[in-house]
């Protein structure tokens, strides 16, 4: 009984003195908690996210549910979209004009594929525009030989970047194949997937071609002036191409886009004789033009 009396009046006594100098505004050890040794601090950051991988690919989807095509050689396309250092993009850039000037000169003498390939001709038909680029791709190896260039551009790059060189390629021709087998299905026709395999190479080197006149059109947009000495037009071609050239300059404030110089020469040509159409292309190919033996009468001017 002594004993819990003496606990009971020192419990007191403490509690007493601090009670007392909480009162005089004494300052009061603080508490520490207890902590157990094996405690870890808490992690307020939530859960860590790590950033998703840059994914490569020319697959896209538009919004009719089909295949966006691309509109430049899927060689091309890809090395765009790669993350190239400075060397592997000096190499690959060299390559890719070495090409085109291989291309170039490939197809100078061939104005008569160029201008069909453009649905350029005397009687207005188009339709044998896909004619025109097999008969070139035929005529010209270096054309349909895809193998060869992108083994080039592949030795260019590094080990990483031709992985992802011939994953994209290879995953958007396999697109570009199905979509075709859609397409078929959906007509009602039997596709077959080798043909459709060879359609889209065909497809690719007419993309090749088509940049290729853009060169020569931008060459001849350029310089008007040259183009009147090479056609040497007759008095009613002049007036009509004077005032095709004013019109083309007024609406395009001299600062065309490439479609703008695409419809200008386009439109430029259909002014023009058989036989000055080859010429002219041949002319800015640097090139003899082909002899043609037809001479059908120039195309009537807007207007007239």
């Amino acid at each position: 009984m002594r004993t819990h009396a003496a606990l009971t009046v020192l419990a007191l006594t403490a509690f007493s003195a601090a009670a007392l100098a909480q009162a005089e505004g004494k300052p009061q050890p603080a508490v520490q908690p207890a902590v157990q040794p094996d405690a870890k601090p808490t992690d307020l950051s939530g859960p860590k996210v790590e950033k998703p991988k840059p994914t490569y690919t020319l697959v896209k989807v538009g919004l009719n549910g089909k295949l966006d095509r691309i509109t430049q050689p899927v060689e091309e396309a890809t090395i765009a979209i790669l993350p190239l250092s400075e060397d592997e993009r000096a190499k690959v850039t060299k390559i890719i004009a070495d090409r085109a000037a291989a291309v170039d000169k490939g197809v100078r003498n061939s104005a008569q594929f160029i201008l069909r390939i453009q649905g350029i001709r005397e009687d207005g038909i188009t339709t044998d525009r896909q004619a025109a680029i097999r008969e070139l791709n035929e005529k010209l190896p270096m054309l349909r030989d895809r193998d060869a260039y992108r083994s080039e551009l592949r030795l260019a790059l590094s080990a990483e970047n031709a992985q992802r060189f011939d994953a994209v390629i290879g995953e958007y021709l396999k697109a570009t194949t199905l979509q075709a087998s859609a397409d078929a299905k959906a007509e009602g026709r039997k596709g077959n997937p080798f043909l459709m395999s060879l359609g889209e190479g065909l497809r690719n080197v007419g993309l090749e071609i088509q940049q290729s006149f853009d060169r020569i059109v931008k060459e001849g947009t350029d310089k008007t002036d040259h183009l009147m000495e090479v056609v040497k037009p007759t008095p009613e071609q002049e007036g009509a191409i004077r005032n095709l050239i004013t019109d083309f300059g007024q609406k395009t404030q001299l600062n065309p886009t490439p479609a703008q110089r695409g419809e200008f020469f386009k439109n430029l040509l259909k002014l023009l004789t058989i036989k000055q159409r080859e010429a002219l292309v041949a002319d800015l190919y640097g090139a003899d033009a082909a002899s043609t033996p037809e001479e059908p009468k120039p195309a009537t001017p807007p207007g007239k």
